[in-house]
């Protein structure tokens, strides 16, 4: 790629004024244990984690993948960087819960 990726737009749409409709299976339902939510996102991590190992070159900067609930066209690092954004602000969702039920 002749160009290092742009990452400035996407705290933008990881802002938590950008509406980003749940998919039905990932709407909390209380049924999940926190071993199994753990697991879950280690197994998400390691797959990012995969995804980057596999183009060391910087050949994920070629191809464009669309992400509908915000209509951008972002390559492979920045959906990852926005995916990153969104996981911080859910784990902070999480951690205020979290302090708040101790209270």
């Amino acid at each position: 790629p002749a160009e290092t990726p742009r990452f400035d737009h996407l705290e933008a749409l990881a802002a938590r004024s950008t509406a980003w409709p749940a998919p039905e299976h990932m709407l909390p339902g209380g049924r999940a244990t926190r071993s199994e939510i753990r697991t879950g996102l280690e197994r998400d991590r390691a797959r990012a984690l995969a995804l980057l190992r596999a183009h060391p070159h910087g050949e994920g900067s070629l191809h464009a993948i669309r992400f509908s609930p915000v209509d951008a066209h972002l390559d492979l690092y920045q959906f990852l960087g926005l995916i990153e954004m969104h996981l911080r602000r859910h784990l902070a969702q999480i951690e205020r819960s979290v302090l708040g039920a101790r209270r």
